[in-house]
């Protein structure tokens, strides 16, 4: 799946997820972006076009320290979420994903990941959602730092399904912990 482009033009995303992105570490950093793209005043409640969300997106990934607020934003996600009961290791977070992604957004049909299970405590994820790669590796390394004990060694590898365009198509991320 293509980064950065709605797979609808009436998909839409949920205030409340959006409201991760004030939280982030690095918020001063991109807070005049975020009003660019109009989201300075966020609503839990209210739908918002998931494309303006991605155009946001696009917009951090390509100026200064990109890479490192997608990733700051995204362990963020993970670090405030508010999750069901049970889900309590890097395997259950990891199995709720998909849900959760649907959770927050709506009129959205095909994105989403592929979930597997390696080994105990070894997982493979493919993303197949317009997120940018870096907010994706936030995601995941957050799951791994809330949830894998503070004993293991915590592995996260990202191979692009597309090396010579990354954008153009998703990833594999290898977990290991």
């Amino acid at each position: 799946m293509q980064k950065f482009v709605a797979d609808s033009p009436n998909a839409k995303v949920i205030g409340q997820a959006l409201l991760a992105l004030k939280e982030s570490i690095n918020f001063e950093e991109f807070a005049d972006i975020m009003s660019r793209h109009g989201l300075n005043d966020i609503q839990p409640e209210k739908w918002y076009p998931y494309q303006v969300l991605l155009d946001f997106h696009k917009s951090l990934h390509d100026g200064p320290n990109g890479s490192e607020n997608l990733v700051s934003i995204g362990v963020k996600v993970i670090e405030t979420a508010l999750l069901p009961d049970g889900v309590d290791s890097v395997s259950s977070a990891l199995n709720l994903l998909n849900t959760l992604h649907q959770l927050n957004l709506r009129d959205s049909g095909r994105e989403g990941y592929e979930i597997t299970a390696l080994d105990y405590n070894k997982y493979e994820v493919i993303d197949h959602t317009a997120l940018p790669h870096d907010l994706i590796y936030g995601f995941l390394y957050g799951i791994l730092r809330r949830f894998a004990p503070n004993s293991t060694k915590r592995v996260l590898k990202r191979t692009y399904l597309n090396p010579t365009n990354p954008n153009a198509d998703s990833a594999r991320y290898e977990i290991e912990w």
